[in-house]
């Protein structure tokens, strides 16, 4: 379990009395002059790491975080029981350049949560970098749009609502139109299944021309018909297979009427 730190880096209590860490100490004066100097924070973390002093017990990783919390401690310039280990000067030049670094506030977070892409619906992120022109980019796919103001953004929507609150039709999705079978489909449709029936076959509306029915029951004759399934080495000697139009085992009959599965094919649909 880490060790939480009480006191602040840099300083220890001895024989009852608060004092400097004197390599702590020299630490946190390099790392408040070189963020002056330019330094980001993920390169002051890398400059305490190779240091070699831990942060705490059990913590010997330093990162960002920490060092933001060590610039920002004001118990190293105005707590009266701690000696000093960084003077008000450049405590106060630390604290502007902060404030200056730091990301604004989105001032449009409501939309900001709500704000999806119009190609592949993934979430927008807001990129700040040249405030107050923003971009927003997709996460997902990379589409972008902007660089536009906050304000007119917000203007935009404003107009977007009004207009759906004066015709909430607007709103609406669109219902697309279902296609149905005309009635000389349907017709054809029956005669084709009274025929394939007189043969000893079955409908199955899910059968394609490559989907047997499961089990191995029977073979696609046309997509949505199946026949009985034969193999040819259990076809009795003499009797021709179902696929020639003749039931195995049995006299030959008249031949499927292919030109009904053409015309059902080609019959017209509605809607």
């Amino acid at each position: 379990m880490k060790k939480i730190r009480y006191l602040s880096f840099g300083y220890r209590i001895a024989n009852g009395n608060y004092e400097v860490v004197p390599e702590e100490g020299q630490l946190v004066r390099q790392i408040f002059s070189q963020y002056l100097e330019g330094n980001s924070l993920l390169q002051l973390a890398e400059v305490a790491q190779r240091s070699g002093i831990p942060y705490r017990e059990n913590a010997a990783h330093w990162n960002k975080n920490m060092i933001a919390r060590m610039l920002d401690d004001t118990r190293y310039w105005q707590d009266q029981r701690l000696p000093p280990l960084v003077d008000e000067e450049t405590a106060a030049a630390v604290a502007q350049l902060r404030r200056k670094k730091a990301t604004p506030p989105c001032p449009i977070q409501a939309v900001r949560a709500k704000l999806v892409c119009c190609g592949c619906g993934g979430p927008f992120l807001r990129v700040s970098k040249n405030v107050p022109r923003i971009r927003w980019d997709c996460k997902t796919c990379g589409r972008r749009f902007g660089p536009v103001t906050d304000r007119d953004l917000l203007a935009a929507i404003q107009v977007r609502l009004e207009a759906l609150c004066q015709n909430p039709s607007l709103a609406e999705v669109p219902l697309l139109p279902q296609p149905t079978l005309s009635m000389e489909a349907v017709r054809l449709t029956h005669e084709i299944q009274r025929a394939f029936m007189e043969r000893g076959g079955r409908y199955h509306p899910s059968a394609g021309p490559h989907s047997p029915v499961r089990g191995g029951e029977v073979q696609s004759l046309r997509p949505g018909w199946v026949r009985p399934y034969h193999h040819p080495s259990k076809t009795p000697a003499g009797a021709t297979s179902t696929l020639g139009g003749t039931k195995a085992g049995s006299p030959a009959s008249t031949p499927f009427p292919s030109a009904l599965c053409a015309a059902a094919a080609a019959a017209p649909t509605v809607g």
